[in-house]
């Protein structure tokens, strides 16, 4: 019995040593756009905060598969 209570006492004393985690949200509310109602444009809605903290560059503001098959036919060698 006193070998059962010293391995529960050192496996409580390992326990409590445990680094304590922080807790995200899991929903990030400063990516939503508020001023946009849910019913009218939901993608909006859901990613508009998000899409201003993270402006696409004006390089980028119209990639796509099809631009990039475009590009590619275009620097490809004629014969």
């Amino acid at each position: 019995m006193k070998k059962a209570t010293m391995i529960m006492l050192a496996l409580t004393a390992l326990a409590a040593c445990q680094p304590k985690t922080e807790k995200m949200p899991a929903i990030d509310m400063t990516d939503l756009d508020l001023t946009v109602a849910p019913g009218d444009d939901f993608y909006r809605y859901a990613n508009g905060g998000w899409m201003q903290k993270n402006p696409l560059k004006p390089e980028y503001a119209r990639f796509a598969r099809a631009a990039r098959s475009a590009a590619e036919a275009a620097s490809a060698p004629t014969s």
